[in-house]
């Protein structure tokens, strides 16, 4: 491949347009775990205000569908290191309320992650890699939709329960269109078992689907094996009246099958979600006067033959601005912020190396918008475009003599958004957040911190990646 055809078939515009991605949180993403080699049992985790909970869903020796429980405060949001707890004699789905007994201790357990999406646990039952299991696409919010409208309605990932029926309760996850929910709780017997339910929402606030319950799948520490094919139990409707509070009914169609049965059973239960606390709200007095750090776009494309580097680093600071709206706060970017580009493309087959890079002093142009819930979109991009002269030396190989031409020149222009994605349990929220009036010098605290990761999914080798400090 000749250095000018690759450089025609691969003129990297992506740099010079609006770019959207999606988010990997400052944090291990709340929401369904698995081990994608061991599918029919999973776990949920949700982080939230210092606190972690887990549950294990799998199965007993005998094939009944099981579930164990675990939580505590952290200090390392990356290491959870608590006891596995086992409930039982608890609520059955149309029994009348019992609370379950004591916890039952049944062995320590670890969670180590190594990113946000990526880890381990280790439980009696050994070791098993894990990961986010994402079982829909989600595409991110454009920074001016954000700034300037509230974002469509979405029930909250988590953990949901009825306060008043403490004990049992759902692993709600949102993604897409698509809602995903285990309900834990008990069977007649005082057993601990789950219920499924999974599909496509009607309506942002309303889904109906199938009641399933699984059985003969995978123990915690036998070898692996998948579940039977599902048991339909009957009907779930779900109708969410606010991003953490709604109903669930389940109507148990079994029962108009078994001879004498009077009728079909049915129950309606009120949840709530935020088990762990709510998402703190923070007025504009509590917000920090700016925000400093960097946004950096990398491509790096390599074959047998070539190399291409191709990369946007900008310097940025964002300047609090006075009150717009409310429930948000919006920075402008400060006119010190910096841009410095790269280009790199080398051909071993030609001999030829293309060079082109630039410090961009300004005027760049930038804005981040905050929500009071501390979730964010901001952009950043040269104020107009900018052409960056490309240089190409080729040596010969047969005489070691060298050539050197100008090329055409690189245009880089135009903005990039960063966060607003409703990827992986949730719009992107500012993660280590404390109100900038609680400074307190002689007890410091870690900064303030916005910081991700986001995979441009067209095309593996093309990233962004952001961290923004309060200082």
């Amino acid at each position: 491949m000749t250095s000018k055809r690759f450089f025609a078939g691969r003129a990297l515009a992506a740099l010079a347009i609006s770019v959207h991605f999606g988010l990997a949180s400052a944090e291990p993403q709340n929401g369904w775990w698995w081990n994608p080699s061991e599918s029919g049992r999973g776990f949920f985790i949700e982080e939230r205000n210092g606190l972690i909970y887990l549950g294990g869903y799998f199965y007993e020796d005998n094939g009944r569908a099981t579930w164990l429980t675990s939580g505590g405060p952290l200090t390392d949001p990356y290491l959870y290191q608590g006891t596995l707890q086992r409930y039982q004699n608890g609520q059955s789905v149309f029994g009348a309320y019992r609370p379950p007994g004591p916890a039952v201790d049944v062995g320590p357990v670890t969670l180590k992650f190594t990113d946000d999406s990526h880890g381990t646990l280790t439980w009696p039952g050994g070791t098993v890699p894990i990961e986010r299991q994402i079982f829909d696409e989600e595409e991110p919010i454009p920074a001016a939709v954000f700034a300037l409208f509230d974002p469509p309605f979405r029930p909250l990932s988590g953990w949901w329960w009825n306060e008043a029926e403490s004990g049992t309760g759902f692993s709600l996850e949102v993604r897409g269109n698509n809602l995903f929910v285990v309900a834990f709780m008990y069977d007649d017997a005082g057993l601990p078992i789950w219920y499924f339910t999974a599909g496509p929402m009607s309506s942002p606030t309303h889904y109906e689907g199938d009641w399933l319950l699984f059985a003969d799948g995978q123990t915690m520490t036998g070898p692996y094996r998948p579940p039977s094919t599902p048991q339909k139990l009957g009907r779930v409707i779900v109708d969410f009246s606010a991003e953490d509070e709604g109903t669930i009914a389940y109507t148990d169609s079994t029962a108009a099958k078994e001879a004498n049965a009077p009728k079909v059973r049915s129950r309606l239960i009120t949840i709530r979600g935020n088990q762990l606390g709510p998402n703190n709200r923070w007025p504009y007095s509590a917000h920090w006067p700016k925000w400093t750090g960097g946004v950096d776009i990398l491509n790096t494309l390599i074959s047998p033959t070539t190399r291409l580097e191709e990369s946007l680093t900008f310097g940025v600071t964002y300047d609090l601005q006075p009150p717009q709206a409310p429930g948000r706060v919006t920075y402008d970017l400060n006119p010190n912020s910096t841009l410095t580009y790269h280009f790199l493309f080398r051909d071993t087959e030609t001999g030829c190396e293309q060079k082109g890079d630039m410090v961009i002093p300004g005027p760049l142009t930038g804005l981040l918008t905050v929500r009071d819930n501390l979730t964010y979109v901001g952009s950043v991009g040269p104020a107009s475009v900018v052409q960056v002269p490309v240089t190409e030396t080729c040596v010969d190989p047969s005489n070691g003599s060298v050539r050197t031409s100008r090329l055409a020149d690189r245009i880089v222009g135009g903005s990039v958004e960063f966060g607003g994605s409703q990827a992986f349990g949730g719009i992107s929220r500012i993660s280590r957040f404390y109100p900038y009036y609680a400074l307190q010098p002689t007890n410091p605290r870690p900064p303030p911190l916005m910081h991700g990761i986001e995979p441009y999914r067209a095309d593996p080798d093309f990233f962004l990646e952001w961290t923004l400090v309060a200082p």
